[in-house]
């Protein structure tokens, strides 16, 4: 299919890092191809942040970088268990309906697009109400609740994983794969690569030591920065440390990072590069990671299972119906990873799950990309 032109489409969806990242994948292969999208596209997201954290939502901090239009709506975060705090939320759910009434009026799109969050169930309702075409798209195994609910207006249900399609009607569900962007499996995408982390990715090769990545996704995972934090010097005693910190204003473990660094010993602080936000190097930091610490997120373990690359990953115990676990245990069936629970976290069974993962090959077929935003772009625009 050669794009010439498309029709006018709201991208939906938000709240976490996966939701955003395949509609920034989609837009730079439209962008690539010269579609005007200034006129043509229009991206929603969502105003409610994390849970008692007073800064602006994930998405208000990420898609104004996505170069095109963009609004966001109001919204309440659907739950399986009902509690006062999650009541508070779903209440929010209703002015979401009225701001995607008036966003879809006055867009006038022919194709809503929603890739799954609270943030994308009331455009989907509503654009379906309007007449408006529906595409979701799920990223995870398992399947959001919001997607859950909006394949019952969608025309087409488009999914990452073949065993995600047990979770929609058959009908209109089709296997496509995930967008993975640019900046995750070209180790050259970055032009201007951090010199602090050039200088600590050569230090570790110098002394022999592995460079593990640490990442919680966008907003951190606190637990897993605090036992890095509070195990600091015995890990770079053995390992550099590349670390995304997130950005969760709530609990501000970048700063906190910051002043333990600043701390160290020069010997060991040669090891250790932080960030809050790890992005347009993420290539160069997966190219020469020779493990990556993670919460088993689908879109996080999808990136790695492209890239070729061993995780130790540390479930995040709340998550709905066991996502994360059932996610990690996909991951280690089909490629090289181990679980790390988080009571189990401590400096001994850390550093023998690492041991362990270290004298293991890469097993498995690294996931296959090529054609896959054509792929999304065809089922989006054709019936």
């Amino acid at each position: 299919m050669k794009l010439k032109s498309i029709p006018k489409i709201i991208f939906t969806g938000g709240g976490s890092g996966g939701h955003l990242s395949i509609m920034k994948a989609l837009i730079e292969y439209l962008r690539k191809l010269d579609i005007d999208l200034e006129s043509k596209i229009l991206v929603v997201g969502g105003k409610l942040g994390m849970i008692q954290d007073p800064g602006p939502s994930l998405d208000e901090r990420r898609i104004p970088e996505f170069g095109v239009p963009y609004t966001f709506i109001r919204g309440g975060k659907l739950h399986r268990a009902l509690k006062w705090m999650t009541l508070k939320l779903v209440w929010g759910f209703f002015p979401g309906l009225w701001d995607s009434y008036r966003i879809i009026k006055d867009f006038n799109p022919e194709i809503i697009f929603a890739t799954g969050g609270y943030v994308s169930l009331p455009m989907v309702i509503i654009g379906k109400l309007l007449g408006k075409k529906v595409v979701i798209h799920e990223q995870t195994l398992t399947a959001g609740l919001s997607n859950k609910i909006g394949a019952f207006f969608a025309d087409k249900v488009l999914v990452t994983f073949d065993e995600s399609k047990q979770h929609f009607p058959p009908q209109k569900t089709i296997l496509t794969g995930n967008a993975v962007n640019d900046w995750v499996v070209d180790d050259d995408y970055c032009k201007q690569i951090p010199e602090r982390l050039v200088q600590v990715i050569k230090y570790a090769k110098k002394e022999n030591k592995p460079i593990i990545y640490i990442t919680g996704g966008s907003q951190g995972a606190h637990k897993i920065n605090l036992f890095f934090l509070n195990n600091l010097i015995s890990v770079l005693e053995n390992y550099a440390l590349v670390w995304g910190t997130g950005e969760n204003e709530l609990y501000n473990d970048f700063y906190t990072v910051s002043e333990r660094v600043d701390k160290l010993p020069p010997h060991l602080a040669k090891s250790i590069y932080y960030s809050k936000y790890i992005k347009k190097e993420l290539g160069y930091i997966l190219k020469n990671a020779d493990l990556v610490v993670c919460r088993p997120g689908a879109n996080t373990l999808y990136e790695l299972a492209v890239v070729g690359k061993k995780a130790l990953m540390i479930p995040l115990w709340v998550t709905s119906t066991s996502d994360q676990e059932t996610n990690a245990r996909w991951f280690c069936k089909n490629y090289t990873g181990a679980i790390l629970h988080e009571k189990e976290m401590n400096l001994k069974n850390f550093k023998r799950s690492v041991k362990d993962l270290m004298e293991m090959e890469f097993a498995g077929e690294s996931i296959n990309i090529e054609g896959t935003e054509q792929r999304i772009m065809h089922e989006i625009l054709t019936e």
